[in-house]
């Protein structure tokens, strides 16, 4: 990877030593232990590990550590989408969102995020839950930008209400009162983490990692 201070470079070490610990920290106290609701789909689920969704018994899961599950969890919910390229709100929103709510799910709201901000500098996407290079570029120029101005925050605004919204749409009551409380913490570290960033202008030699908040 080009040694480029902005986007990656010096920030993709600063990503794996600090921001991702934090994401997955947050997500794992969101997720809890060990859940196994009847309503829910994704059958027993350890730390957002869902057996059902995963392919694996609760005797798979069980035997692993909790290291082992954050690994499995970054392996397909964020790995795929090249988070260290992002700025650490939108990361750590988009990825609590892929293992809640799906990674296809998760990439097609933020298809629509963008899209609302595309103006002039990148062209509309097709909102397909396919995370491309078309989707990769609009990210990376919106963040350029955006950076200097009061707009940075709102892609992270409309990508939190979007995933309220689909809430609303598609689970039961039986969750919403737990994942609204998931998602305003997770909205508000999230908007913490992009005015850090924007104050250090996005730049990493400046940028140390996520605060104590």
């Amino acid at each position: 990877m080009a040694e480029d201070k902005s986007w990656g470079g010096t920030y993709s070490g600063i990503f794996f030593r600090t921001v991702l610990p934090f994401i997955q920290q947050r997500v794992a106290q969101w997720e809890g232990d060990v859940v196994h609701h009847p309503d829910d789909p994704g059958g027993f689920t350890r730390r957002g590990l869902a057996a059902n969704y995963n392919n694996m018994t609760q005797d798979e899961i069980m035997a692993m550590s909790d290291e082992d599950i954050d690994l499995a969890l970054y392996t397909k919910y964020g790995n795929p989408y090249n988070l260290w390229l992002w700025s650490p709100g939108l990361a750590l929103a988009f990825y609590d969102c892929s293992v809640n709510q799906g990674p296809t799910a998760a990439v097609k709201m933020l298809q629509v995020a963008l899209n609302k901000y595309h103006k002039r500098y990148y062209p509309p996407l097709v909102v397909d839950g396919i995370y491309g290079s078309k989707t990769e570029k609009a990210i990376l120029v919106y963040q350029e930008k955006y950076i200097h101005s009061y707009g940075f925050r709102k892609l992270v605004t409309e990508f939190c209400a979007l995933r309220m919204e689909r809430y609303g749409r598609k689970y039961k009551d039986a969750f919403m009162l737990g994942w609204s409380n998931r998602l305003m913490d997770i909205a508000y570290h999230a908007h913490q983490l992009e005015d850090e960033w924007q104050m250090c202008v996005g730049d990493a030699d400046n940028f140390k990692g996520p605060l104590l908040h």
